[in-house]
């Protein structure tokens, strides 16, 4: 059996997780970190099954996912490959510059987390003006690109965007709650809590 590396409590291996289900693929998840062969720089998610070594979240899940997650024809392909790239290179850098510091994780400089929170608010702005008319990214059920960006904004559901938040960018909603619904995901993730209250910074924590 295969094996995956990484936190199973982790969205990014989360998100594998969930691809490899619709993909039918079997993983043992492994905790710890991936031998250098496999992943050169200590990147987890990080996948082998023997033969084929692979290291992202996005690779290992587009491995993973099959190909009826990948787009219907050639222009749906890559309309996938677009949302999954800015998942990880636009959307993510606001959502960890937001979550990570409020959660204590590193340390505040309350002059980036207001750019990064504004950042992505700005990003869900767009998102939701996207979704008006579209239950999905691309085409008419679920693909690779949703489950992409709905993992990534996972953290800031739980732990930013509390509902004064949130309440205006009701498209976005609709659908994060929609993918996070999905059966595979759900098996993956269980019944998520969105956030009441949004996590702030605790020096003592941190400290310690």
């Amino acid at each position: 059996m295969a094996t995956l590396y990484g936190n199973k409590d982790n969205f990014r291996t989360q998100k594998v997780l969930a691809a490899a289900k619709y993909g039918g693929a079997k993983l043992t998840v492994k905790d710890s970190e991936p031998p250098k062969n496999v992943s050169p720089f200590g990147i987890t998610p990080a996948y082998d099954d023997g033969k084929k070594k692979l290291w992202s979240a996005t690779a290992v899940a587009y491995e993973l996912s099959g190909d009826h997650l990948k787009g219907e024809n050639k222009e749906q392909k890559s309309s996938v490959a677009q949302w999954m790239d800015s998942a990880e290179t636009t959307f993510l850098p606001a959502v960890l510059g937001w979550v990570l510091p409020s959660q204590s994780l590193v340390q505040m400089d309350k002059r980036s987390i207001d750019a990064s929170r504004a950042e992505l608010l700005g990003l869900l702005g767009i998102l939701n003006d996207y979704l008006l008319s579209r239950t999905f990214l691309v085409g008419e059920r679920l693909s690779l690109a949703d489950i992409s960006l709905a993992f990534n904004l996972l953290p800031a559901y739980e732990a930013v965007l509390e509902p004064s938040a949130r309440k205006e960018f009701v498209n976005v909603n609709r659908w994060f709650n929609t993918v996070m619904g999905q059966p595979h995901v759900k098996e993956v993730v269980g019944t998520i809590s969105l956030c009441d209250k949004a996590a702030q910074f605790d020096g003592k924590k941190f400290n310690e």
